[in-house]
């Protein structure tokens, strides 16, 4: 667990309320003014590994502006991307996704969804 939270303080400013070995508590800063969403972690069943589009795959979606870059971050702080990203149409939108483990294990997947259909998500 303390991989884990460490890595989300490192990638997305997670400040903990409370942290044991088997959960931790706290917020991540919203990109909405005055604003921070709870975030909660706790420790699962270790599971074999997946891939994107695997039924019931139990991944974290995480929205992203910009896949490259928040790609980037994560591996700079200890995350190992687990697949290229992609991009493909759902519901008529484009979307980008690329699926990494954090330090701790859990697999994450980054999203973004374009505004504009001529837009390239990178």
């Amino acid at each position: 667990m303390a991989q884990e939270a460490a890595f989300w303080e490192e990638f997305a400013g997670a400040s903990w309320q409370e942290r044991g070995p088997d959960a931790a508590c706290g917020t991540i800063p919203s990109p909405r003014s005055r604003g921070a969403c709870a975030f909660v972690i706790a420790r699962g069943e270790d599971a074999p590994g997946h891939a994107m589009n695997d039924v019931g795959f139990p991944s974290m979606g995480v929205f992203s502006t910009s896949i490259a870059a928040d790609r980037d971050r994560a591996v700079a702080a200890g995350a190992t991307p687990l697949a290229e990203p992609i991009v493909t149409d759902v519901g008529g939108r484009r979307l980008a996704m690329a699926l990494i483990r954090t330090r701790g294990g859990a697999p994450v997947e980054l999203l973004s969804v374009a505004r504009n259909r001529t837009r390239w998500m990178g």
